[in-house]
């Protein structure tokens, strides 16, 4: 009798969240390690709102999976500021020959680090329900859809419940 393919259930590190930065930490982590076995898992019920945001030119230069998103055309590079006032007197101006902020939209830098991960190779969970069942010595046990998986690390990028949240001994006020 023939085994199926059976997905792990045990991973090293899992990766709680939908935001962008998980989303990075996954394909940083794998592009310095790429034998690590990593889940990243969404949230259930995680929102994401869209909206402009400023970002440092340098983040690109960061680390080496953030060039493919630099030379991306949708950006929008400023070489200065404008500060006005509601005085008509009080003004002040910086310009620069070099860009000194990025201008992006925060749906589309999510987007572009869900297929960084992907292309990394972590895995991409996106359950109905989570639950972190358990504490152990070398790691912690989640469950989600009927399936039990393991991790040795976990980075949380997201609002936990308040189970999982008590489980894991995080507070539950701030």
């Amino acid at each position: 009798m023939a085994k199926a393919a059976a997905k792990s259930n045990s991973y090293d590190i899992a990766i709680l969240g939908d935001h962008a930065a998980a989303h990075l930490a996954a394909a940083v982590l794998r592009a310095d390690q790429p034998k690590l076995n990593i889940a990243q898992i969404a949230l259930p019920g995680e929102k994401h709102f869209d909206r402009l945001s400023m970002a440092n030119p340098k983040l690109f230069v960061l680390h080496v999976v953030l060039k493919e998103i630099e030379k991306d055309k949708s950006l929008v590079r400023t070489g200065g500021l404008q500060f006005l006032s509601e005085s008509g007197n009080v003004r002040g101006e910086f310009t620069s020959k070099t860009p000194t902020s990025v201008t992006l939209s925060t749906e589309w830098f999510r987007q572009k680090t869900v297929d960084l991960s992907k292309s990394a190779g972590a895995t991409q969970l996106r359950p109905k329900a989570l639950a972190v069942n358990r504490v152990l010595d070398d790691g912690v046990e989640l469950a989600f859809d009927g399936s039990t998986i393991t991790a040795r690390i976990l980075l949380i990028a997201g609002q936990l419940n308040v189970d999982a949240r008590r489980v894991l001994g995080v507070p539950l006020h701030g």
